[in-house]
């Protein structure tokens, strides 16, 4: 069942969204090689250039023969290269949720080409306070220049979680920080002295003292007196975040709740909410223990908190009346071409049942479509869609894992053949009404911080261009259209009336565009 909310004029979608194959398998083939696609992210910059997770522990770049001129919807040549390579400290269970889960780029990739990995590791030195059983690593990798090679730079941040289920997600917000969705199932999600249940929210740019990140300032807790509350929290009674996603245009965080014994959920992320979910693992018996599953229900009041203090999600689906889902994913809303009747929807799916579902704020979720059964789950376990990705032409990617892979496919007995459609794969939704835009995708608006209209300009930029600094004013942010940080520079405050000429270059190195600019007081 869904959330009661009204339903508005958004207009019924058109059904028969797929699954179709944008690669070659005879060339690229992540089943061929056993690699769990759990992730696929778009190298900045590098229109169609992708990075692929491996749940084991391991970063591939796919990316197209650009030597090839292509129709629209061509199945693609492209070629598969190992990035990085950190299996052997990876605690994964191919039967399980442990592993690699998470990889994000850096807002300013262009200029510190650094990316981000979050995975489940293990404890290596009893000194250093992590239990035993494992723990999440948040480290920081820096790409060669090649765009083939990538080096370790440095453990950014990590925290206990027992070796069991649960998925740390992340993903960088307009505003430049980095939010991490934890679980940790043997902790308590209402209590504000851990990590686990959350999603927390860092500055992975200004290190602080003897950690190599920072608290945002308007963190809920940034300015709690008390030293035992964790003040990375943003938000918190949460169960299992396995996916997020931010609409940049909109500036809202999307976090997909994967349920407990009744409902999954969605939930629209805001600082210092509670969402519901405290204790419990993962036999918790009951809807209502010390943890709401789905709506909170008149007369419940657990630890001292009722209904009151906590947040009813945006959506539920139950795990069995119609339309049943399980293990949900939220990916990234539709901003290919404008005129698409999709244009704005997020797209949902599950890891057991892959039906597509589009969602909007203030909109029920519609049905628009079905994976394939060539490359659809058996509603076994964990098999199925665990990842949908975005390119900058608002393409939308679904990657696929099966959780009972058996090691014969791919063998000199047993090859792949062309174009059949196996598991660990990668492939692109596909409808006739999801046309691609046909340049980047150009966000404006609430993804750059408020400033009034007078102090934000568009323009052309390029490396080298100049650009005055007006009177009253001290320096300049550039922001991408998709509201991204992307450099700054402080000089000289300028005083009103003072004349003269001041401004800046722009550095070697800033990709040519549109560009957003903030002059600062």
């Amino acid at each position: 069942m869904f959330a009661s909310l009204p339903i508005l004029a958004f207009g019924q979608l058109p059904t028969g969204v797929t699954l179709v194959p944008f690669y070659n398998t005879a060339q690229v083939s992540f089943v061929r090689d056993t690699v769990r696609t759990v992730g696929m992210v778009e190298v900045p910059g590098k229109p169609e250039h992708f990075f692929v997770l491996d749940q084991m522990g391991a970063v591939y770049s796919l990316y197209p023969d650009t030597t090839i001129s292509y129709t629209p919807g061509q199945i693609k040549n492209y070629s598969k290269a190992t990035i990085a390579n950190f299996r052997s400290r990876v605690k994964h269970n191919l039967r399980s949720e442990m592993g690699a889960w998470s990889l994000a780029f850096s807002p300013n990739f262009r200029q510190n080409r650094y990316f981000y990995l979050l995975f489940f590791g293990y404890n290596t030195a009893a000194s250093d306070g992590i239990r035993t059983d494992g723990y999440v690593n948040l480290e920081r990798w820096t790409l060669g220049a090649d765009y083939h090679t990538a080096t370790r730079d440095t453990t950014i941040f990590r925290f206990y979680h027992q070796a069991s289920y649960g998925v740390s997600s992340m993903a960088f917000g307009p505003d430049g920080f980095l939010y991490i969705g934890t679980s940790v199932y043997s902790e308590d999600g209402w209590d504000t002295t851990t990590v686990a249940r959350k999603i927390l929210r860092i500055d992975v740019d200004h290190p602080d003292g003897a950690n190599m990140y920072s608290i945002p300032t308007g963190n809920p807790f940034a300015k709690s007196a008390n030293p035992a509350v964790r003040k990375e929290i943003y938000a918190w009674g949460l169960r299992n975040v396995w996916s997020m996603a931010f609409d940049f245009q909109t500036g809202k965080l999307w976090a997909g709740e994967v349920g407990q014994d009744l409902y999954e959920e969605i939930n629209l992320i805001e600082p210092g909410k509670n969402y519901g979910w405290a204790d419990g693992g993962n036999s918790e018996p009951s809807a209502n223990g010390y943890g709401v599953q789905g709506n909170c229900q008149t007369g419940f009041s657990a630890k001292g908190l009722t209904c009151g203090n906590l947040t009813n999600p945006t959506w539920v689906f139950s795990h069995t009346a119609a339309p049943a889902i399980n293990c949900i994913v939220v990916g990234p809303a539709f901003r290919g071409n404008p005129a698409s009747p999709f244009y704005g929807y997020h797209f949902v799916t599950d890891v057991q049942r892959n039906q597509f579902w589009a969602i909007k704020e203030g909109s029920a979720p519609q049905l628009v479509g079905q994976s394939p059964t060539s490359n659809t789950s058996n509603n076994d376990a964990h098999n199925g869609i665990v990842n949908i990705a975005e390119d900058s032409h608002g393409n939308l990617y679904a990657s696929a894992v099966d959780w009972h892979f058996n090691g014969t496919i791919g063998t000199t007995t047993n090859p792949l053949p062309q174009g059949e459609q196996m598991y660990h794969e990668i492939y692109r939704l596909s409808h006739p009404q999801m046309t691609p835009a046909t340049t980047p995708i150009a966000f404006r608006g609430p993804g750059l911080p408020a400033m009034p209209a007078s102090d934000r300009l568009m323009l052309n930029v390029g490396s080298g261009s100049w650009i005055g600094i007006p009177e009253g004013f001290s320096g300049l942010e550039i922001y991408s259209l998709r509201g991204r940080l992307v450099w700054s520079y402080r000089g000289k405050n300028r005083a009103s009336g003072t004349g003269g000429a001041a401004g800046t270059r722009i550095p070697a190195g800033l990709e040519k565009g549109i560009m957003q600019v903030r002059f600062l007081p």
